[in-house]
């Protein structure tokens, strides 16, 4: 999906990182399957840097029931345990997930396929992955809930280096991202037919 010009790791990439690094620590502390995913995964699996264009922080929380009360639950703690400076809100519009964020940082308007919803240019977004009545997981964001996973993909997580720090990871992480994006490699073009990547010509 394209960008906004002006939101990416090449300007807020520091910020965004040490954001992460602290809400990794809070979700350790509350003993959480998490992983890194979409753009923010691919970046560190393809050379272990953030994507340039990339415009947050992604992780994945895994709640295999009850999910729209975990989210306020982890809200809660989130918030008791996050540092003055920084908020997290929970969105329950085209997904329901958490956006931790740095309100000083700014905030913009996302495009038109989020109905006009509005986006901090720090943020680490929270997505939270379910269990369909296959047993698959699936995340809740509508352009990634056809996505289906099964449990080995994700879990148990391993580790991956990001700009120099080590964060949790789908077990299989590239049989997650080709799952996610279709092809992964740098010289990807979007099809709008299959809304999957492929190997330009």
């Amino acid at each position: 999906m394209k960008k906004i010009k002006g939101t990416g790791n090449d300007l807020y990439g520091s910020s965004r990182l040490k954001l992460a690094l602290v809400v990794k620590d809070i979700l350790n502390i509350y003993k959480i399957d998490w992983f890194i995913e979409n753009g923010t995964l691919l970046g560190a699996y393809r050379d272990g840097l953030f994507l340039m264009q990339d415009d947050d922080f992604d992780i994945g929380v895994i709640f295999e029931d009850d999910y729209l009360a975990k989210i306020k639950a982890l809200q809660s703690f989130i918030n008791i345990n996050l540092p003055e400076k920084y908020q997290c809100r929970e969105v329950a519009t085209y997904t329901n997930k958490l956006e931790i964020f740095d309100p000083s940082e700014g905030v913009y308007t996302l495009p038109t396929y989020y109905n006009g919803a509005d986006f901090h240019y720090v943020t680490v977004d929270i997505q939270v992955y379910t269990r369909n009545k296959n047993n698959d997981l699936y995340s809740l964001h509508k352009f990634f809930s056809n996505d289906f996973f099964s449990t080995e993909n994700i879990l148990p997580t391993k580790t991956i280096t990001l700009e120099g720090e080590v964060f949790n990871c789908p077990n299989q992480t590239q049989i997650f991202l080709e799952k996610k994006y279709g092809f992964i490699g740098c010289n990807a073009q979007f099809d709008d037919k299959t809304q999957k990547y492929i190997e330009k010509a």
